[in-house]
């Protein structure tokens, strides 16, 4: 489903270099020789004409990345977790900054990012979960980045398949919504961040680099969105 006013998603790509603009003031003639038209307010005054400088995919993918950078650096989080909680605040960093030191936990608690896990499996070493999903029992590594059962923060385990198909769905049928993704476990807020997302996405037997790369583009339109 496609939450953006485009007819596809092609459509929306093709378009995100334009979105993002910079202004310029004009100069005060054209050419040279004739005047610029300037609109007026509603007050009378003369308003400067702008122009604006279109923007490649690759810029704005760049100052995309210095946001979620400033922010990782100045809250002392993980990457993953700065982009976790950008799109939740509308990528504005400084509102973000001032209500994490305000209250880290009511932010922590809003966007799903937990401190400890409802279900605790570091302790246990190699053993066997169920996934909530087929509830099938799969071996679970704390130490491995490729165990056949994974879990976000929360500690509630799902299988690779399970997780992918999940994940997938929401890319597909959310857009850019899938930027705020949840636990598959229905009473539980715990957010999936993009750390396990290209875990799931790239590092499983069926690799789904375009899929990923979709949610990549999701969340850069997301930024797009929030800085026209």
């Amino acid at each position: 489903m496609n939450n953006l006013p485009y007819e596809s998603d092609e459509e929306a790509d093709e378009n995100l270099q334009y979105q993002y603009e910079r202004d310029e003031e004009a100069d005060d003639e054209v050419g040279g020789d004739y005047p610029v038209d300037y609109d007026v307010d509603e007050y009378g005054e003369t308003l400067r004409e702008k122009n604006y400088t279109p923007m490649t995919e690759e810029e704005i993918a760049k100052l995309e990345e210095d946001y979620i950078t400033e922010v990782s650096t100045v809250l002392s989080i993980s990457v993953s977790d700065a982009c976790l909680l950008l799109p939740h605040f509308n990528w504005r960093v400084n509102d973000l900054q001032d209500e994490w030191f305000a209250d880290e936990d009511k932010v922590r608690d809003r966007v799903g990012l937990l401190k400890k896990p409802v279900v605790d499996h570091s302790a246990a070493g190699d053993l066997k979960l169920t996934c909530g999903i087929c509830f099938d029992e799969y071996d679970y590594s704390s130490t491995g980045s490729v165990s056949t059962i994974l879990t976000a923060s929360c500690g509630h385990p799902y299988c690779r398949d399970c997780l992918a198909g999940y994940i997938s769905t929401s890319i597909n049928d959310r857009g850019p919504a899938c930027s705020m993704l949840r636990c598959p476990e229905p009473k539980c807020s715990a957010a999936i961040g993009p750390d396990l997302i290209q875990n799931v996405l790239l590092m499983s037997e069926k690799k789904e680099k375009d899929l990923y790369d979709k949610y990549k583009r999701y969340l850069l339109r997301s930024y797009v969105e929030n800085h026209k």
